[in-house]
Parts: structure tokens; sequence; C-alpha cells
């Protein structure tokens, strides 16, 4: 950590765990979930979301948030059950833990390629610059095409448990 002036040996990565979600009856909405602040570039998608609209009739843009996210796990886990895809947009992000619930429960990941994002979500999802209009429309008719596998990031959701988070976090304290 060269900001804080500590050897790289002394530092251990570990990662959140997430519950994971049982996938549920696919619906036809793209699924924003998450605060709802500037860095989350959901205007983006908002100006995007009619041609969108225009090549694939019928289907919806659910922005699930508030300034402060307040609503229950089990509503969160079904909207992200039923979701066509969750989208990711940000223009920076800390974790991407949403992208992960999602891969958790074979929902297909289009993310921005920014912040942790590409570290969590690898090649189990799309990655794209989070201003490529173009790419993030015809990503998302892929989606609702059925272009779109989300098995990858159930595979790949394995990697963050709590359980390994803890064992990473126990095997470290021991050695201290």
């Amino acid at each position: 950590m060269h900001v804080a002036h500590i050897p790289d040996g002394r530092v251990t990565v570990t990662y959140q765990g997430i519950r994971p979600i049982e996938k549920g009856e696919t619906k036809a909405y793209a699924l924003v979930l998450g605060t709802i602040n500037p860095r989350k570039n959901i205007p983006f998608l908002e100006a995007l979301w009619p041609e969108v609209e225009r090549r694939c009739p019928g289907v919806q843009l659910l922005i699930a948030g508030k300034p402060r996210l307040t609503f229950s796990d089990a509503r969160r886990d079904d909207l992200v059950a039923h979701a066509a895809m969750l989208l990711l947009p940000s223009l920076h992000e800390g974790f991407g833990r949403t992208a992960l619930e999602a891969m958790s429960a074979g929902v297909p990941v289009i993310a921005s390629n920014r912040g942790a994002i590409p570290e969590v979500v690898g090649e189990a999802g799309l990655l794209l610059e989070p201003d490529d209009r173009e790419g993030w429309i015809q990503a998302i008719v892929d989606g609702f095409e059925g272009h779109l596998d989300g098995s990858a990031g159930r595979a790949r959701s394995k990697r963050f448990s709590w359980q390994k988070t803890a064992d990473i976090m126990l095997a470290k304290l021991a050695k201290v």
C-alpha cells in the first residue's frame, strides 16, 4: 500500500461475502439496484432507454433505490431474482455488491469497467465503458433477446462468501 507506506507483504485482501439469491421466473425488466447518486451514472441509462424500447418493445428499466436504500432484503432479492439482467453503469464503484448478488442468481450482468467492478465481475459478465452508448444499447438488447448467459456468474459468485472472508481473516490473525 504505497499511500499508507505499508509493505505489500503485510497487506491481506479480503472481499465481502454474499448470501446467494435463488433465480425466479425472468421478467422483462433490466434492474438498476442501489443507492441513487451521480457516480451510478443512471441518467446515462435513462437517455439511451428509448432506443432500447424501440428495439425491444415492452421491456422496462427498473431503478430501485433511494438516496439511502431502505427496502427489505426479501424485496431486494425478489427484484434481483426476476430481473432479465442487472445494469451497473457506474463511473466508480467501491465493490459492486449488486453485480455479485445478481451473478449469484444467474442473472446476466452488464457493468462498467471502472473501479472494483472488473475485479468482482471478471469474465462472468459484460464490461463496457460507462459512456459507450451504442455498446450499452446493443448489450441490453442482446440481454432481452436471450443472448447473454448468467451461468458463469453463479460459479464466480461462489468465490465471495463470508466463510472465505472469515477464514482469510482468522489465518492472518493466527500469524500475528
